[in-house]
């Protein structure tokens, strides 16, 4: 987004793809074109959703997009739309939290990683579970959603989310272990 170029914060702001962002997704879209979706779900912010329909645009026969609102990026609260460099200087006990105990940060007017857990966590579970052997899900969502996903796939704590990079339009294949 012209957001993550210009260095703000954005969390639940529903901020617009940018051209590169645009370029990113097509790309993904057409070096996934072959790969089996059966199920496709996004956050419902722009950037997310025009990210998911970018991806099934080149297929044949693309599933039905559906909007996920427990993929929506983490809040920010007070931080959306501030330049990180204006943080550092004004908030750094936080900002400096947030980049050594991000578990123990919740942000003034949005959320903490466990409230993002405690929203995404039941909703993805529920598609596990919800899956069968031979389907395939897609899910577009953000940075802090898949850090998230990925500390509780790997049963690390929330305090390893930096341990996890995700760049914009970062692909994951996440594959569940069979049965017994």
């Amino acid at each position: 987004t012209v957001w993550n170029q210009e260095g703000r914060y954005q969390g639940s702001f529903d901020t617009d793809l940018a051209e590169r962002g645009r370029a990113q997704a097509d790309a993904l879209g057409t070096w996934m074109k072959d790969m089996p979706i059966t199920w496709a779900f996004a956050s419902p912010l722009k950037r997310a959703w025009e990210t998911a329909e970018r991806v099934l645009a080149p297929r044949a026969q693309a599933p039905r997009l559906v909007p996920e609102a427990s993929f929506r990026e983490i809040g920010h609260g007070s931080w959306e739309g501030r330049f990180a460099v204006d943080i550092a200087r004004e908030e750094p006990d936080l900002l400096k939290a947030w980049r050594e105990q991000p578990a123990s940060v919740t942000f003034p007017g949005g959320e903490s990683l466990q409230d993002v857990a405690d929203r995404v966590m039941p909703a993805f579970g529920a598609l596990e579970e919800g899956l069968k052997d031979e389907e395939h899900i897609l899910i577009v969502c953000h940075d802090a959603i898949l850090k998230v996903i990925l500390c509780a796939m790997h049963g690390r704590p929330l305090d390893d989310f930096w341990k996890f990079q995700q760049d914009p339009t970062a692909f994951n294949l996440l594959i569940r272990d069979a049965p017994g």
